[in-house]
């Protein structure tokens, strides 16, 4: 009786070990891929953030404010006459 135990439990212990293992392994293959996907992701967004400006001479876009009858156009950068000229982007 006392041998039939152990066996099953031998077994057991073999069959979740083997469970395991498989798990594990796919656990590293699908880790590889979101590693992957996220790679792809941080290229598209590098690519994006380094796009030039729509406008010409670095202009980003425009602000309107019909009832203060105010038209600015935006500008990134933090120069003096940027400042001065120009709604800037941080």
């Amino acid at each position: 009786m006392k041998k039939t135990i152990i066996v099953l439990l031998l077994f057991l212990c073999a069959f979740s070990g083997v469970i395991t293992s498989f798990k594990y392994a796919s656990f590293r293959s699908r880790e590889q891929e979101i590693k992957q996907e996220l790679e792809n992701v941080k290229e598209n967004i590098d690519e994006k953030v380094q796009e030039e400006p729509v406008f010409k001479d670095g202009i980003l876009g425009m602000i309107v404010i019909p009832s203060l009858n105010v038209e600015a156009e935006i500008k990134e950068g933090t120069g003096p006459e940027i400042l001065k000229y120009f709604v800037r982007t941080l």
